[in-house]
């Protein structure tokens, strides 16, 4: 389900706007739940289109959007 928001400031940290990018990879209110999925990747951060595209880190991917309960 969407929710629809009145603002594009991300909710978890209020800084800046909130994209798939951000929401992701860079929100520092996230950064707990994030750890599980960029320890797939070797070389720290890894793009955006590296982790929507690597099979690898589907799992990954559902369990950090489900732990962070968006």
């Amino acid at each position: 389900r969407f929710r629809k928001v009145d603002s594009a400031q991300c909710p978890a940290c209020g800084e800046g706007r909130e994209t798939a990018e951000h929401f992701i990879l860079r929100c520092p209110g996230y950064a707990h739940e994030r750890w599980a999925l960029l320890k797939h990747f070797r070389d720290g951060t890894p793009k955006l289109a590296d982790v929507l595209s690597n099979p690898k880190t589907v799992i990954p991917l559902i369990n950090y959007i489900e732990a962070t309960k968006r």
